[in-house]
């Protein structure tokens, strides 16, 4: 599965954050990822159970580890794709960004994924789960140490296309960002099931 550009407007725009992104799959599990940065020329690349790290095509640059995250949600600060969410669970995250440290949105799922894994943000929340946007940052996620689940708890899978996806980096965190940005188990009917 490939996403030639990801970042489209970005790169329509003119602005350096677009990427191409690529994932192997193998009876629907992803077994490797890569995501192209073509501006600086390198590529974050997963493969299952061999780790993630960045290499510029002459070597082998960084290994990615994700964050030293802090424990509160209020500490952390993260990406947040929130455009994506139907309502009323969008108006429910945007009001809720005040429980986090921090939030940005790149706009594209390669550089977001990128900066994930590398430890440079500690959360990243997105309303829509298209599996070429996703598929292989969360390997390169889940090789860098962190989890992505749907809000419901669910682990990611290729073949789901709805239900809001939050990584973190680990199950703790997790559970403590949901609660913190779309109200936890007590606002089931925000959060749908499949």
């Amino acid at each position: 599965m490939v996403d030639p550009i990801d970042g489209t407007k970005n790169f329509s725009a003119g602005l350096p954050l677009f990427g191409v992104m690529a994932a192997a799959l193998r009876r629907g599990e992803i077994v490797a990822g890569v995501i192209l940065d073509p501006i600086r020329d390198d590529w974050a690349i997963a493969l299952k159970g061999g780790g993630a790290w960045i290499e510029n095509g002459r070597e082998r640059l960084t290994d990615l580890r994700g964050a030293a995250t802090p424990s509160l949600a209020l500490e952390m600060s993260g990406i947040v794709s929130w455009l994506f969410f139907p309502e009323p669970l969008r108006a429910h995250v945007t009001a809720n960004l005040s429980r986090v440290a921090g939030a940005v949105d790149y706009r594209c799922a390669a550089h977001q994924y990128r900066s994930l894994a590398a430890g440079h943000y500690d959360f990243a929340l997105y309303g829509k789960a298209m599996p070429w946007d996703h598929a292989p940052g969360v390997l390169i996620y889940a090789e860098a140490g962190g989890r992505t689940a749907f809000l419901d708890g669910e682990p990611y899978t290729v073949g789901r296309r709805s239900g809001g996806l939050l990584c973190a980096p680990d199950e703790e965190r997790w559970l403590a960002l949901r609660d913190a940005l779309v109200g936890g188990p007590d606002s089931e009917p925000l959060v749908q099931r499949r």
